[in-house]
């Protein structure tokens, strides 16, 4: 199949990726091995305690609500819909949403040693 639609709330995985490397069966299309696609909802006060090293660049955009994503340096705040923070590959960061939140991430590449 060359082409899907479908629903990213629906279709998203158990980490809500919902394409990369790691997609296969009737989603075809979704399976890459350039870029990954998460649709995230987060509740209000949800917090990722967990530092996690990014494996590839990202962009994370946000939707709606308010996030902050945090880094060893610093916390870049997410508050208006379309504010977005990019990071580079070794970068450790981690994540607190103070209001729920629905958060557009890209990864690149998408890559199957994550």
């Amino acid at each position: 199949m060359d082409w899907h639609q479908g629903n990213a709330t629906q279709e998203r995985d158990e980490k809500n990726w919902l394409i990369g490397f790691f997609a296969t069966g009737e989603r075809g299309a979704n399976h890459s091995e350039d870029v990954e696609i998460k649709w995230a909802d987060h509740s209000s006060g949800d917090v990722q305690m967990e530092w996690e090293e990014s494996q590839g660049t990202s962009v994370s955009i946000l939707i709606s609500g308010e996030m902050h994503i945090h880094f060893s340096d610093g916390t870049a705040e997410l508050r208006e819909q379309g504010d977005y923070v990019l990071w580079g590959p070794g970068v450790d960061h981690r994540f607190s949403t103070p209001k729920q939140a629905r958060v557009l991430t890209v990864r690149w590449p998408s890559r199957p040693d994550q």
